[in-house]
Order: C-alpha cells, then sequence, then structure tokens
C-alpha cells in the first residue's frame, strides 16, 4: 500500500476502534464466564470475532479496491460493483453478529414463572 493508502486504512481503523474496543472485552468476559454460561459465552466469542473481521477486514478490502481505481486497473463501473459487494457482504456478516450476540443473552435460560392465578386477575 501507498502512504496516502495506508494513512486511509489507518484512519478507518481509528473510526472503529471503539467497537474494537468493545468487542475485545466481549471477547474477555466470554472467556471469564465461561464456566457459568458455556452456550452463551460461545455464542458471545464468535459474535466478537466476526464483527472485529468486519471491522477490520472491509476497510482493508475498500482500500485495496480503491488503490486499484486509483491506478487505473478497475474501471469506474468494475470498483463500483465491487464495492457494492463488499458493503452488501459486510452487512451481512455485521448482521450475523448481532445475530449471535441476541442469541448469547436469551441462550439458556428457562422460561419465566406463570403468574399466580390471583395475581393475574387482580
Amino acid at each position: 500500500m501507498k502512504n496516502t493508502e495506508t494513512a486511509y486504512f489507518a484512519s478507518q481503523l481509528a473510526h472503529m476502534a471503539p467497537a474494537l474496543l468493545v468487542y475485545v472485552v466481549a471477547a474477555v468476559l466470554a472467556i471469564v464466564f465461561w464456566s457459568r454460561s458455556r452456550a452463551a459465552a460461545i455464542l458471545t466469542l464468535l459474535a466478537a470475532f466476526v464483527l472485529s473481521s468486519v471491522a477490520i477486514i472491509s476497510p482493508l478490502v475498500h482500500t485495496y479496491l480503491m488503490s486499484l481505481h486509483n491506478d487505473g486497473t478497475l474501471t469506474s463501473q468494475v470498483f463500483s460493483t465491487r464495492m457494492s459487494v463488499v458493503a452488501l457482504a459486510s452487512t451481512f456478516f455485521h448482521t450475523l453478529g448481532i445475530a449471535l450476540l441476541v442469541a448469547a443473552v436469551f441462550v439458556g435460560r428457562s422460561r419465566a414463572a406463570a403468574a399466580p392465578e390471583h395475581a393475574a386477575h387482580s
């Protein structure tokens, strides 16, 4: 990568730093609470991996595609199509990561006890 591309990629990672920090903390907490709730910990680790991967790989691929477009290797039409594919893939994997987190919240929970009959009619 050229200096401008490296700077662009670094700036994209800097923007993602707070989210990346949250993903690292989530992974650490999943390991800490592994024995308490193994299924939730596994789902959280998977989510942290997926979300952090998207946060790093997506800007890396964007930077690479921009460099190919800037040096004339990719036409504007091909560049636009590939950027759209990357955006779609990023959205899919980000959604998958969030779905894994939602599943981690609810996995292994028992149903709430039914309200007593007299409380339901009060």
